[in-house]
């Protein structure tokens, strides 16, 4: 069933929030600007850890994978590349 607010897009909201708060790039922020428009209307998520082994990708939903490993990356802190 394809709901906006499902639990990968609100991680991807997430991640894109949390980008957004570190960046002075004016180019990245153009971009997260307009994903932030995108994802509006969707809520972020408070427990990270639990909501991503909440997430078990199927067949349907395979495109997400590397959207959703940046995330995770971002998300837990592991990618100090991301946040400089």
């Amino acid at each position: 069933e394809y709901r906006v607010e499902r639990l990968e897009n609100r991680l991807l909201k997430t991640a894109i929030d949390k980008v957004y708060g570190y960046t002075s790039s004016p180019a990245l922020l153009q971009k997260l600007n307009r994903l932030q428009a995108l994802f509006e209307p969707i809520p972020g998520i408070g427990n990270i850890d639990m909501a991503f082994r909440q997430i078990h990708l199927d067949r349907h939903m395979q495109h997400y994978s590397p959207a959703l490993e940046w995330a995770r990356l971002i998300l837990k802190g592991h990618s100090p590349h991301c946040m400089q």
